[in-house]
Formats: structure tokens, C-alpha cells, sequence
């Protein structure tokens, strides 16, 4: 059990390991999959994402048309909107740094949350997070070398089973990932864990604060029971889902706006006193969501930082500085507070390395 206030900030390097792909694989993959032509007879697909393809379509009869004569929107639109984000995305930082660029071009950032969306579901699916067919539950051996084994290892130290109830008491999570993967994972852990049903340890996680600035590819069904409105886990060929599912993703202008949103997110980081950074690139957009206007609690920060260069290290411990409001030191003293930088570890190696800091 974690003893003091810690909040995790989860980055694209976190969900890698559970086969999530980093922004610039995510990049690829959106391009290929908006990336929708025709042949000379306009009726047979020769690129891009057939699921997709119809997802354009779902959207352009569901809204109005901008030209007067027309009803509905037109396919059309989007696929010009698509054609210059595939040329565009090479030289983007990442998918979300493209659509900020284009605030304001509704088509564009549809196709962007589209691609978005079914690039996601796909990963989901095919993830070591996938339910097995057979046994219908999640095998728990596939996810023993990441950091979320390593996080039900410490969630769970010295918390017996009549003590469940406050197991996420002094946690919370601030993810900038789209996918579910903790939601799900959590659940069929616990109930294997502690041998509880897993309607029981779905409760228990409805408990447990998990923050999606840019949001996510929807509810899972134990967190939305209607069924037209849930995305099951690693959905697969759904356009009409697809579409739901793209409606959930946020862009940085329209989670900037989202004011009780961003209150909300920063008083996580406001009262924490351990921040524990998990595959979090600190790009600038990103650092400027989560920082707060108050001076902060924190007293201890541990961050992984693989493939960061020794002259980008300090950039980046700059930015956490002004993140908590304070100055970091080797030792703690009153004022400061102790940086623990993981240097080319992963999650999983983070874990290992401060195995017994991160929970005290």
C-alpha cells in the first residue's frame, strides 16, 4: 500500500509496455489508416482503413452540410482534411501537436480523432491486455515484466482482504494516453489477486481518481452499462463504435478550456506529496496542463527518462521544477524536494530501482 499521497502521470512509454504504440509509432499508424482513396470509379478502396473509410461517411450523414445545397456533409471533406495531415504528420511532434496547429478546422480534427480512435482499438486488441477466448479473463503471466504487475505488487503489500475498501485511499492517476489499459488491467487483477469476484474488484476501481486530460476511446462496459454508449476493450471492426469512441478524445484547446477539468487534475498534483512520472515525454503542452497556479505539496519525484539526453535532462528537470513550484536537491530539506530520475530505465526498471521509495 502506498503510505504517502502519490498521483501517477502516465505517459505513451507506460502503455509500450503493455504493446501500446509511442507517439511517433501512433503517428504511423494514423496516417496509414486515414490515408483513404479510391480507384478512377470512386467505388473500390485502394488506401487507407476500410473501418475508417466508413466512419467518414457515419459523420458526413450525421452533420449538416456547410454548402447550402447540400444536406449532409460530404465524404469529401474529410478526405481532403486527411490528405494533408498524412503529408503533414512526418514533421509533427505527435498527433496531438498536429491538431493544436489546426484549431479550428473541424474536419481535420475529426479525421485526426477518428484515426485516433481506431489506431487505439486496434493496439488494445492486440495488447498483452487482451482477454483470453477461452478462459475469458486476462492472463496475468503476459503482464509480469511491466510496471502495472509492479504496481499491484506494492498496491497490495500489507493490505489484507477485509482491508480492500481503502486500497487506492492515497493514489490517483493523470494519464495522457487514450487507451484503457489501467481500467482494465486493475479490475481482473484484484479479483485474481484476492479471489474476488470481478464485479467486486470492478467497484473497487470506480473508486480509484484516473484523470484523461486529452480523454480516452470511451467507458468500458462495467463503467457504462448501456450498451450503445460502452466500448468494449480491443473493439475491433465497429465503425459506428469507432465514431463514438473518437467523440470522447479532446484536443490541448479543448481540454484548455475545460476549466473544471483542469482544476480538478491540478489539485491532484497541488496536495500530492510523491509525483511518480511513467513514460511522460514533458513536452511543453503537455507540462503546461498539469501545472498548477499553488504552490504544491510534493516532496519526492521519481520520473523515468529513457532515450533523454544529458543536456535535455536539465531542460526537462527545469520544467518539474516549475511544475511543483520548488527547487530540487540531492538531499531533502525543508523547501526542496528529492529528484529520482530513472535515465534510460523503463517503467518496469523504475519500479525495480526505487522498488521500496515509491511506496514509503
Amino acid at each position: 500500500m502506498f503510505k504517502s499521497k502519490t498521483v501517477f502521470i502516465v505517459g505513451a512509454g507506460a502503455s509500450a509496455e503493455a504493446g501500446l504504440p509511442t507517439g511517433a509509432k501512433l503517428k504511423s499508424q494514423i496516417s496509414n489508416l486515414v490515408n483513404v482513396k479510391y480507384g478512377d470509379w470512386g467505388d473500390k478502396l485502394t488506401s487507407g482503413d476500410p473501418q475508417v473509410a466508413e466512419a467518414f461517411k457515419i459523420m458526413a450523414r450525421s452533420l449538416p452540410a456547410t454548402n447550402q445545397r447540400l444536406q449532409h456533409k460530404d465524404t469529401n471533406d474529410y478526405l481532403h482534411a486527411a490528405w494533408p495531415m498524412v503529408e503533414a504528420l512526418p514533421l509533427s511532434i505527435s498527433i496531438d501537436n498536429y491538431l493544436d496547429a489546426h484549431t479550428g478546422n473541424t474536419d481535420a480534427e475529426t479525421v485526426g480523432k477518428l484515426g485516433i480512435a481506431r489506431a487505439i482499438l486496434q493496439a488494445e486488441s492486440q495488447s498483452c491486455m487482451v482477454i483470453d477466448k477461452d478462459s475469458q479473463k486476462l492472463s496475468l503471466s503476459r503482464v509480469e515484466n511491466t510496471w502495472y504487475a509492479d504496481f499491484i505488487k506494492l498496491l497490495t503489500e500489507n493490505v489484507s482482504k477485509d482491508k480492500i475498501s481503502h486500497i487506492f485511499d492515497n493514489i490517483s492517476f493523470i494519464t495522457f494516453n487514450y487507451d484503457r489499459c489501467i481500467e482494465h488491467f486493475l479490475p481482473h487483477a484484484l479479483a485474481t489477486y484476492y479471489a474476488i469476484p470481478i464485479a467486486e474488484a470492478e467497484s473497487l476501481v470506480k473508486k480509484l481518481k484516473i484523470c484523461h486530460p486529452y480523454g480516452k476511446v470511451g467507458d468500458l462496459p462495467w463503467q457504462n452499462q448501456n450498451h450503445l454508449e460502452n466500448i468494449p476493450f480491443g473493439l475491433k471492426d465497429n465503425p459506428q463504435k469507432i465514431c463514438k469512441a473518437a467523440s470522447q478524445i479532446k484536443t490541448f484547446t479543448e481540454q484548455a478550456a475545460d476549466e473544471d477539468a483542469l482544476a480538478a487534475m491540478r489539485n491532484e498534483i497541488i496536495h500530492a506529496e510523491t509525483l511518480v512520472f511513467l513514460g511522460f515525454a514533458f513536452h511543453e503542452m503537455n507540462t503546461r496542463l498539469l501545472t498548477p497556479s499553488l504552490p504544491t505539496a510534493v516532496k519526492r519525484v521519481f520520473a523515468t527518462a529513457k532515450g533523454v539526453s544529458n543536456s535535455d535532462l536539465e531542460v526537462v528537470k527545469a520544467a518539474l521544477q516549475g511544475l511543483i513550484n520548488k527547487s530540487f536537491d540531492s538531499q531533502p530539506r525543508e523547501g526542496r524536494s528529492l529528484l529520482n530520475f530513472g535515465q534510460n530505465l523503463t517503467c518496469h526498471e523504475l519500479f525495480n530501482e526505487y522498488w521500496r521509495s515509491i511506496s514509503n
